[in-house]
């Protein structure tokens, strides 16, 4: 009976205890609060995903393995091709060249089992093997001149554009970096990535000529190195530098139309070997293709 009574007592006690507890989180949701109980926290978000478990420390521990095995000079490359290509995935150059090896692995196993398995002689299985070996080891660095050629492509569209909002905003009273802000926030893309990594770079302490020069460097683009050069001699010499963009980003469509007619120019040579090989002899065939049966038909009467 007392035990009873004892545990009525805690029950009412724990009850009042929660709507006490329920009254004030109410009043203070007033005031913008929000209990964490509400978003609780997931055990799956506190668990990292099996890449960064697994794949990437593996990449790491491959890739450093490779590094004490190549030349520094190599590193640097691999390091400015994936800086131009934007860090595609974060890949370091480690990871890149345990990459490389990876799908060099991949590419001769596949080779050796499908020369195995298919009737061949000596040299044709071995030149199929070094074929699938050659791919394996390519294929990421092709992936990569892909993601460079298509990244600067980018670059090279946008730039007028931002040159002329970086103008508008130097005529409107902006200073220089406040002008590269204004890129950052109103145009998204690669170039504004690297602006915007132009200005964490200067709020670290680094110089604005350096940062520009690192700034051409990664896009590894003409006209972003025209681009910088034209600064850089316009604050040297205290030029105008409303005049200079101007400059500029006239100068840089100029080149773009140019670009543009030279491509269409090379159009008719590409289209040539398609028009030979494919579409000519479809149309042969549509076209005289009936007339044939015709005049095979009467030679096999007679």
């Amino acid at each position: 009976m007392v035990l009873a009574s004892i545990t009525l007592i805690l029950l009412g006690v724990g009850l009042t205890m929660k709507t006490e507890r329920q009254i004030m989180l109410r009043r203070v949701r007033k005031y913008g609060y929000e209990e964490a109980s509400q978003a609780p926290v997931l055990a799956d978000d506190l668990v990292p995903s099996f890449s960064d478990r697994v794949l990437r420390p593996g990449l790491g521990r491959v890739g450093k393995m490779l590094n004490e095995m190549t030349p520094g000079r190599s590193a640097d490359v691999i390091r400015r091709r994936l800086e131009s290509a934007g860090r595609p995935f974060g890949l370091t150059p480690q990871e890149f060249s345990a990459l490389k090896s990876i799908t060099l692995f991949v590419g001769l196993l596949a080779g050796i089992g499908i020369s195995i398995a298919a009737p061949l002689q000596f040299l044709q299985k071995v030149s199929l093997t070094l074929g699938f070996a050659f791919v394996g080891f390519y294929a990421p660095e092709r992936w990569l001149g892909q993601k460079i050629a298509r990244r600067k492509n980018e670059i090279q569209r946008a730039l007028p554009n931002a040159i002329d909002l970086l103008n508008v905003s130097i005529e409107a009273g902006l200073g220089f970096d406040g002008a590269i802000s204004k890129i950052v926030d109103k145009t998204p893309g690669p170039l504004s990535e690297e602006f915007r990594r132009v200005l964490q770079e200067m709020a670290m302490g680094k110089a604005r000529v350096d940062a520009l020069r690192d700034f051409a460097a990664r896009c590894a683009v003409q006209e972003i190195g025209g681009f910088v050069a034209a600064v850089y001699q316009a604050e040297e010499l205290g030029a105008s530098m409303v005049k200079v963009l101007r400059a500029q980003a006239e100068m840089i469509r100029s080149r773009r139309r140019m670009r543009a007619r030279e491509t269409a120019a090379r159009l008719p040579v590409k289209l040539l070997f398609p028009l030979i090989f494919l579409i000519f002899p479809s149309i042969f065939i549509v076209v005289l293709g009936p007339a044939a049966i015709q005049i095979f038909k009467t030679m096999m009467t007679k």
